[in-house]
């Protein structure tokens, strides 16, 4: 797929590298943009996911990180999975024209960081994830049987983001206070993330 997709691919403004298709320049306010295929371990279907990478500046030497994962169906680019995000082979052609189609558009609306820090700080209110405030659906639509109807709980990485994309968009003072809440959420005994977080909140307070 990677020989057959990357010609039209880098046309359209993607380059190939370290397994992913990468969007361009990253653009103004916007975090960066990649693909990636996946192929079904159970069958031969394959899911496009088109997803948003976000860059911790703060932290020296910090890779690109999975920030939100989509996929390709015909009508549109989608967070939660169903069985049309699957496409089988004879189909792949129509999966690189909807991906062509919508992408764009996607990456423009859900890529910018002003959107995001704001998903993020929603998301921290009302004890959800970053997937099911950008995406909503019926709670009855996806939730299992006999699980129990509890809230989320807020774990450190959401915290960890939310700090991340309000420095990126300007916001200092929102990003020290996300980032006091990461470190307090973090376990006394993940030592190494504790450093990470001290090391942010340190960061931060030399920016300023």
């Amino acid at each position: 797929m990677v020989r057959l997709w990357k010609p039209e691919l880098e046309a359209f403004g993607f380059a190939f590298r370290k397994g992913l298709f990468r969007y361009g320049p990253r653009e103004d306010g916007h975090l960066d943009l990649a693909v990636s295929v996946q192929r079904n371990t159970r069958s031969e279907t394959y899911k496009i996911n088109p997803s948003i990478l976000l860059r911790n500046a703060l932290l020296e030497s910090a890779p690109s990180e999975l920030l939100v994962l989509a996929n390709v169906r015909v009508d549109g680019i989608f967070l939660h999975v169903t069985r049309s995000s699957w496409w089988p082979p004879e189909a792949l052609a129509d999966a690189l024209r909807a991906l062509k189609q919508h992408v764009i558009g996607w990456y423009h609306r859900v890529g910018r960081i002003d959107y995001l820090a704001a998903v993020a700080e929603t998301a921290i209110r009302e004890k959800a994830s970053l997937v099911d405030v950008i995406e909503p659906m019926d709670r009855s639509a996806t939730a299992l049987p006999w699980a129990p109807d509890t809230p989320l709980r807020l774990g450190s990485a959401l915290f960890y983001h939310a700090a991340v994309l309000h420095y990126l968009n300007g916001d200092r003072d929102q990003a020290i206070a996300r980032t006091g809440d990461w470190l307090a959420a973090v376990p006394a005994r993940d030592g190494a993330e504790r450093t990470r977080a001290q090391e942010q909140l340190d960061a931060l307070s030399w920016a300023g």
